[in-house]
């Protein structure tokens, strides 16, 4: 029941019966992460979780994931999008060419780098990387 409560919920019902090699990407991408939260774990890695995902999907995605952390899960997402990473994420973490450039809270971040609190992260990143 609860596998077909997820199916209908992310408008996969229809699709149970293909091979996922023949799928949309972004049907793969809702049966991957719906792979990944089934069992409710503990830890959730997802990398570029949104990708390919029509806005609606995204939409439930994206409140999945809240309310996963809510619940007390750890959800780590990698992200090249940083409007989605701004949106999700309580603690950013800077990767660049392998080193840990930061690791903080978006409000500490944006008063270590003494922007404004509308500054976005994208422009916060270019900052951190010394592309501004």
């Amino acid at each position: 029941a609860v596998i077909q409560d997820c199916l209908r919920e992310y408008r996969l019902e229809h699709e149970q019966d293909k091979q996922t090699g023949r799928l949309s990407k972004g049907t793969r991408q809702k049966i991957l992460f719906l792979k990944a939260i089934l069992n409710n774990p503990e830890l959730l890695i997802l990398d570029e979780p949104l990708n390919y995902l029509d806005p609606e999907i995204r939409i439930r995605v994206k409140e999945k994931l809240k309310e996963l952390s809510a619940a007390g899960k750890l959800v780590l997402l990698s992200s090249h999008t940083l409007a989605e990473v701004e949106d999700l994420c309580t603690t950013i973490i800077i990767i660049r060419q392998g080193r840990i450039l930061t690791c903080t809270s978006l409000l500490e971040l944006k008063q270590k780098c003494a922007v404004a609190a509308e500054q976005s992260l994208e422009k916060i990143y270019l900052r951190i990387i010394g592309s501004t």
